[in-house]
């Protein structure tokens, strides 16, 4: 073949994505291509024991943003707990890590986050020209792929309990921005991508401060903009911002991202303290109380042994040090006049029973499949099935070739087919403690990862059936990305890939 002819399959190989430059389908945002966690495509690693599988691992800031892709550059953010908790937008090389720019950025207000996040929660979304960011601390930020700074939308901190996490998304040429909070301001926002200029904006104030990031919903009735919140879930028309239908009865803190497949839209969120079954787990919980603070071994609790720390244990699965294990009551009177249903002075086993069903009857966990053409209330007649068992907290649902799987705090994985709801297995993974990353898959694997760092991998199936397993000794928040065979794990302090 003559150098010229050769010159023209190579630049015709590079825009089909096949060679160099970007891949046809970008890990662009949050969890991927419409925040669904899924990339086919290439061969990825089952065995993660093996050393050679390792490509390449580099330092990087501290985050619980996910990285993403574009080409051969990686896109993250970070911060540096500091005084003035320094933010950072990196770009690394995809091929070795190598940073090939690095901006800070001055955080413009202090805000509150629960110890399990941090200000560089949300997830940049990239394109073919530009990369944006939010920080809750700052607003909106745009840079081109070089680290130029396009624009910037200053941003007022909406009043949330935890820190904002909630990630931009594009639609065609807008910047698609969720706003929710507590002080009845809660709004969704849509920026020009090139001018960061504002095409629309529209109010949700019916709902409070969530972290769901929202996808867009394609189907053959048309597009909407769907968006997950405290309890509601609603859609939008996404080249306007009209409301389109929406669903009540979801939980009121929803982090999960709605998710497509099977001519359906599923949406899901645990109940309040990340319960995921329809009842407590109260026995265990009490087993706990009882085994920490009966000093005195008479089988209920006294006012004089709430004095030391007494906590309400709403998530056993995990170590008491872990931030969210407990719930604990500063004010101890006030707790056992809450627990002191027959007034005798003490907290009785009955006593915590029957405590257990109020909050139960608060809310229920949900996982709901919406059918397209709702208008108004899709709970009329557009739910094609609903569960309230097996949810998971804080990691989305993952829908990979025709199944669900769903991670609970203590490694519980729930796998459903995602057509009718029906229940393939429900198996431990072995793993224990928290889970933040949300699973993500590809090559018929499915990667799961918890907050300790230990990546299962698993073959897609009805059954449950592990590939290997690979601890990395540190702690993980952001939920892995996929491209071209290589899957990239942000941990704490290092970013890792990996490759068969």
């Amino acid at each position: 073949m003559c150098e010229f002819w050769r010159s023209v399959v190579v630049i015709c190989l590079i825009g089909l994505g096949i060679v160099g430059g970007a891949s046809a389908v970008e890990w662009n945002q949050f969890r991927g291509p419409n925040g669904q966690g899924v990339m086919e495509g290439a061969a990825l690693p089952g065995d993660m024991s093996r050393e050679e599988v390792l490509r390449w691992k580099v330092a990087v800031p501290e985050g619980n943003s996910s990285p993403v892709l574009w080409g051969n550059r990686i896109f993250m953010t970070g911060f540096e707990p500091r005084e003035d908790n320094a933010l950072y937008v990196l770009c690394l090389s995809a091929v070795d890590g190598r940073e090939i720019w690095r901006k800070e950025i001055k955080a413009k207000a202090r805000v509150r986050y629960h110890p399990m996040s941090n200000p560089a929660a949300p997830t940049p979304v990239v394109d073919g020209e530009r990369v944006y960011v939010y920080f809750g601390t700052n607003g909106l930020l745009c840079f081109d792929h070089d680290g130029a700074l396009v624009w910037e939308e200053v941003i007022k901190p909406p009043k949330n309990s935890y820190g904002m996490a909630t990630s931009p998304i594009l639609y065609r040429d807008t910047l698609i921005q969720v706003l929710d909070d507590n002080q009845g301001k809660s709004r969704v926002v849509a920026l020009d991508c090139k001018t960061g200029e504002q095409r629309w904006e529209t109010s949700r104030s019916y709902v409070k401060s969530g972290w769901s990031t929202p996808s867009i919903w394609k189907h053959e009735l048309g597009e909407e903009l769907v968006i997950l919140g405290a309890g509601r879930l609603a859609s939008y028309d996404p080249k306007t911002g009209d409301a389109l239908w929406w669903a009540n009865g979801m939980p009121e803190e929803t982090v999960g991202v709605p998710i497509i497949g099977d001519g359906l839209l599923i949406a899901s969120s645990s109940a309040l303290a990340g319960r995921g079954e329809p009842t407590w787990n109260g026995d265990k919980m009490w087993d706990i109380v009882i085994t920490d603070f009966d000093g005195d071994g008479d089988g209920v609790i006294q006012r004089s042994e709430m004095d030391n720390g007494f906590v309400i244990p709403f998530r056993p699965d995990l170590a008491k040090d872990n931030p969210g294990y407990a719930y604990l009551e500063k004010r101890p009177d006030n707790l056992l006049e809450m627990f002191d249903n027959d007034g005798d002075g003490v907290i009785s086993k009955s006593d915590w029973d029957e405590e257990m069903k109020t909050f139960i009857n608060r809310d229920q966990p949900v996982l709901l499949a919406i059918k397209p053409g709702a208008t108004r209330n899709a709970r009329m007649d557009h739910v094609a099935w609903q569960t309230n068992e097996g949810i998971s907290e804080i990691p989305s649902p993952l829908l990979y070739r025709g199944r669900l799987y769903l991670v609970q705090n203590g490694g519980k994985l729930s796998c459903l087919k995602a057509d009718t709801g029906e229940v393939l297995f429900r198996e431990k993974l072995g793993v224990m403690g928290q889970y933040c990353a949300s699973p993500v898959a590809g090559d018929g694997k499915v990667y799961i990862i918890s907050v300790k760092g230990v990546l299962v991998v698993l073959e897609a199936g009805d059954s449950l059936k592990e590939l290997s397993r690979l601890d990395l000794g540190e702690k993980v928040h952001g939920t892995p990305a996929i491209r071209d065979g290589v899957i990239y794990v942000r941990g704490m302090e290092y970013l890792y890939a990996f490759g068969g």
